[in-house]
């Protein structure tokens, strides 16, 4: 193709693509700059807040779920543990002694 056909097509599309361009930008920045966009910004970062308030509910939630699971397991083993009747009464041993006996 002709350097010079690829000039014009690029000319003649530029022409036509950047006043619009430029025309979106200031309407970005006006509406950016006004009460509304003000609101409009203000709600985008509430709702992301929300999301991560929300993120941090759910780890806490699952980390509750595991606390209580083993919560339910624990009683769970106190529970069979009471079924098999009173447990045996251990001897009593001296809280001074350690449990190792030296010749004399």
């Amino acid at each position: 193709m002709n350097p010079e056909i690829l000039k014009m097509i690029l000319l003649n599309t530029s022409m036509v693509v950047l006043p619009w361009l430029v025309g979106g930008l200031i309407l970005i920045a006006a509406v950016s700059f006004s009460p509304l966009g003000r609101l409009w910004v203000g709600y985008l970062r509430d709702k992301r807040r929300d999301a991560e308030a929300l993120d941090a509910m759910l780890a806490e939630t699952s980390a509750l779920r595991s606390v209580l699971g083993e919560v339910v397991e624990r009683l769970d083993a106190t529970e069979r543990r009471l079924a098999l009747g009173p447990p045996t009464p251990q001897p009593r041993r001296n809280p001074n002694e350690d449990g190792v006996r030296t010749p004399v």
